[in-house]
């Protein structure tokens, strides 16, 4: 005759429902952290990358400037036409268009966040 212990261990073959909604559980918990901390970063990745478009569309817009003797357009639709940059299509990470600022003769996205 087995002992009760062996007679248990033998009975029992999976889970039981308490052991796996704890391992639910733990991995909502870790997916809910990990997705936060991807948002942040993803900000800070957009972020960067407007910086990193407006400066370089400052240049072109100056080097248009140098060579043509006028700043382009709000909508910057010269420096496409020129061959400055590929397209007009002048989107920004957050979701608007940048534009030529003609009173501050800049770049500007009026669309980012402000920090």
């Amino acid at each position: 005759m087995l002992k009760k212990s062996q007679a248990t261990q033998k009975k029992r073959r999976g889970f039981s429902l308490m052991e796996v909604m704890s391992a639910i559980v733990i991995i909502a918990v870790v997916a809910t952290a990990s997705v936060t901390g991807l948002s942040a970063l993803r900000g800070k990745a957009n972020a960067k990358m407007d910086q990193t478009n407006m400066a370089e569309l400052n240049s072109k817009c100056q080097a248009y400037h140098l060579e043509h003797g006028t700043w382009p357009s709000a909508n910057m639709k010269q420096l496409a036409d020129s061959g400055y940059v590929e397209s007009a299509n002048f989107t920004t990470p957050f979701g608007g268009r940048y534009t030529f600022d003609r009173k501050q003769l800049t770049v500007v996205n009026r669309y980012a966040p402000t920090p």
